[in-house]
């Protein structure tokens, strides 16, 4: 008798699917059985090299310019320059210790020197530091007096420092680098070459002056009223607007 090869090999097979089961089955226990051939993950971290967050690096426009200033930062410079512009801060302080020195030379002078003591003269602190003198003067008192002024040592580093502080202050109210712009002194173009074309310390000492028994309680020789008005009507006179806003 002929048999069916074809019916055989379906008669034989297990029903639903039960071999092909057992094979899957197999699969995954070998799979869970054999060792495993990876690393197991490791997390170390922030080193402590990694680089900053964009918004901790310094904020750059163009090619590595970097931002000048904050809001709080220029409140803080405005501030710091007014109060030593036009308040009594180290610019008035110098020029008050400067009319005390020049009172006690004017005083010498008059003794001395009587008539020149009445001409019309001022001075001023050069580009090198040395007091210069003008006015109605001839050449002969005008390098006496010159003389005279500078060998008085109070007298020569207290006008310094008038100077010193006010190039400082008015740089520091135009903005960082002394490069920007304002509405008051600092608009004004004033450098240490031509100070003393600007500025007449003489003028500045006598216009400052209050004299009266508030004056003399306070100990001061000049009132930071009178003084602030002197300056800025020689700045506003003398000096070229460069730096306005």
């Amino acid at each position: 008798m002929k048999v069916n090869s074809h019916v055989a090999a379906v008669e034989v097979a297990p029903p639903n699917n039960t071999l092909v089961s057992l094979k899957n089955t197999a699969r995954k226990e070998a799979h869970h059985k054999a060792p495993s051939t990876l690393e197991s993950d490791v997390y170390y971290g922030a080193g402590p090299n990694e680089a900053p967050s964009t918004y901790e690096r310094p904020f750059y426009i163009g090619e590595s310019i970097e931002q000048i200033e904050t809001i709080e930062q220029t409140m803080d410079r405005l501030f710091e320059a007014s109060s030593e512009l036009y308040l009594n801060g180290d610019m008035f302080n110098a020029a008050d210790a400067m009319a005390a020195e020049y009172a006690s030379f004017m005083s010498g002078l008059s003794k001395s020197h009587p008539q020149l003591a009445e001409k019309e003269w001022g001075f001023s602190v050069d580009a090198n530091s040395e007091i210069t003198v003008t006015g109605s003067l001839n050449e002969q008192e005008r390098k006496w007096l010159t003389e005279q002024l500078n060998d008085n040592e109070i007298l020569v580093n207290t006008a310094n420092a008038v100077k010193d502080n006010f190039l400082k202050y008015t740089a520091l109210e135009r903005g960082p680098n002394g490069e920007g712009s304002s509405k008051y002194w600092g608009k004004y173009d004033v450098t240490n070459e031509n100070f003393s074309d600007i500025i007449n310390m003489r003028l500045l000492i006598e216009q400052g002056q209050e004299i009266g028994p508030k004056t003399v309680q306070i100990g001061h020789t000049l009132t930071p009223f009178n003084f602030v008005q002197s300056m800025g009507e020689q700045l506003k006179n003398n000096a070229h607007v460069t730096y306005a806003v």
